[in-house]
């Protein structure tokens, strides 16, 4: 199979299926993420009369063992197209090749941007990760009015026909 272009520039694609992207890109998260498993402990005393301690797994409600995840770093666009070796540019670029290479590229951009949601709830001062959600996700921050006019608002009557 011969190498597919970047309509933009002619270039070879760095990534011609959308197998060898879902890889690179599940390598980034791989590469910045610590899971760790959570764990409570209790305290006994075995049949010789030692004292034991015996890990226990914390289950959420569906019964799954509960990971805290951590990163290395903050997960971000770019710095994901810098572990890909692209620039932003060309990730847009795949992003417009089609269905396949939209949802694998929108499914990443939804854990960057979810990583960054929490973190207005954590963070001292969520005005950085506020800008970079409007500039990077296009996210905007709203405000509402509440307009009421209460009172009698004088009305001028011109006569202008004449």
């Amino acid at each position: 199979m011969g190498y597919v272009e970047d309509p933009q520039t002619g270039a070879p694609l760095k990534y011609k299926t959308i197998e060898d992207l879902e890889q690179a890109i599940e390598d980034y998260f791989n590469n910045i993420t610590i899971s760790n498993p959570r764990y409570t402990y209790k305290e006994g005393i075995d049949a010789q009369g030692n004292k034991t301690i015996d890990e226990i797994p914390v289950l959420n409600n569906a019964g799954d063992h509960v990971i805290d995840i951590e990163y290395t770093e903050k997960p971000s666009i770019m710095a994901m197209c810098v572990f890909l070796g692209i620039r932003s540019q060309t990730l847009t670029n795949y992003e417009q090749r089609g269905e396949t290479f939209i949802e694998t590229i929108t499914r990443a951009k939804e854990r960057i941007l979810a990583f960054k949601l929490g973190a207005l709830y954590w963070v001292k001062n969520p005005r950085g990760v506020m800008f970079d959600l409007n500039v990077n996700h296009g996210l905007v921050e709203r405000t509402a009015q509440d307009i009421k006019h209460t009172g009698i608002m004088p009305v001028q009557i011109v006569d202008d026909i004449k």
